[in-house]
């Protein structure tokens, strides 16, 4: 049986109760074991957490793949909601690589649930890590600022935007890289800007 009990400090503590009977010569006696479940509760807790997400992130692949033939526009603001929501970030961009830089085609940011769009013009630091993505994989930065793919855009453009960590997904069709997904994590919450 699971239970709150009352901890000796005052807060209340999760345990389970365990009760055997003893049948002595004498009578009949009844032994009681209480044992403290904190942490098996937090653990199901994160289980739970982590299922959820997941849930949500294949909801948002079953997007993509309902919506892969279509045009990106209609759905891209619940795709970039639901991502966002899945994997637990700050924000989540969808960018259109160009010759001349690119198009931020949606930028859904949690918190204050709110959508933009911009074309942007990034720095010569920026232009050369796009093109390097190009022709990478996924580059998946816990640590910004000494991660070597982004360690020379940290400086001019994370951290003044307060990003902390991110993870950059090219988006490919037909084998060319036509766009980016860019999920960030942020130790404050920042409009993305670059410098002039």
């Amino acid at each position: 049986v699971e239970l709150m009990v009352v901890h000796v400090e005052g807060h209340e503590v999760p345990v389970e109760l365990s009760l055997s009977r003893v049948d002595e010569g004498q009578g009949v006696y009844f032994m009681g074991v209480l044992r403290d479940i904190r942490s098996r509760k937090h653990a199901e807790a994160l289980l739970a957490e982590e299922a959820q997400r997941n849930r949500r992130f294949t909801e948002a692949l079953l997007q993509i793949g309902r919506h892969a033939a279509q045009d990106f526009e209609p759905f891209k603001k619940d795709l970039a909601r639901t991502t966002a929501e899945a994997l637990g970030v700050d924000a989540v961009t969808f960018c259109r690589m160009t010759d001349a830089g690119m198009v931020c085609r949606d930028r859904y940011e949690p918190n204050p649930n709110l959508h933009s769009s911009v074309t942007l013009q990034p720095p010569q630091e920026m232009v050369a890590y796009l093109s390097a993505l190009r022709h990478e994989d996924s580059v998946v930065a816990p640590d910004v600022k000494t991660h070597p793919a982004t360690s020379v855009i940290y400086e001019q453009l994370l951290a003044p935007n307060g990003v902390v960590s991110m993870l950059d997904a090219p988006m490919r069709a037909f084998g060319d890289t036509i766009g980016l997904v860019i999920e960030t994590q942020c130790n404050y919450f920042a409009s993305l800007s670059f410098p002039q």
